[in-house]
This record gives structure tokens, sequence and C-alpha cells, in this order.
């Protein structure tokens, strides 16, 4: 067993007394996730075809938000994988 797998049982271990609880309420994450992720990638779709001065900041805002919930989607779903 590697460092990296044994990092992985812990935080599971750890995660276990909510689990019940955060199993039963995924599929809901999951949905607002994909709906938040959507209105995002539209309206930084809009905003870099609209604006002539691109404001590069709120772009950027943008596709940080975008990255941190699809990161947190994939990590539900790897949780829910490897704990079943």
């Amino acid at each position: 067993m590697n460092a990296k797998t044994t990092t992985i049982r812990r935080k599971l271990s750890r995660r276990s007394l909510a689990l019940p609880h955060l199993l039963n309420n995924t599929a809901q994450l999951e949905t607002q996730l994909k709906h938040e992720i959507q209105q995002l990638a539209d309206k930084l779709k809009a905003l870099k075809s609209v604006s002539a001065n691109i404001d590069f900041a709120l772009v950027h805002s943008y596709a940080e938000m975008i990255h941190s919930r699809q990161q947190l989607f994939k990590e539900i779903n790897a949780d829910r994988t490897n704990i079943r």
C-alpha cells in the first residue's frame, strides 16, 4: 500500500460518520452543481462574445468558479466509487 492509498483511506474513514447522510443527498448536489456549471459557462460565453473590452479579471473569476465546481463534482463521484 502506498502513501496516497493510505491518505485516501484515512480521509474516507474520517468521512464515514457523515457518509450515510451525504450519500443520500449526492444526487441533489450533483444536479445543483451541473446547473451552476452550465449557468456560469453561459455567462462566461456571453461575456466573451458581447464585450469588446473584455474584463479579464471577471473572465478569470468565472473560469475559476466553473473549475472549482467541476472539481467538486469529480470528487463526489470519486468518493462514491471508492466507498461502494
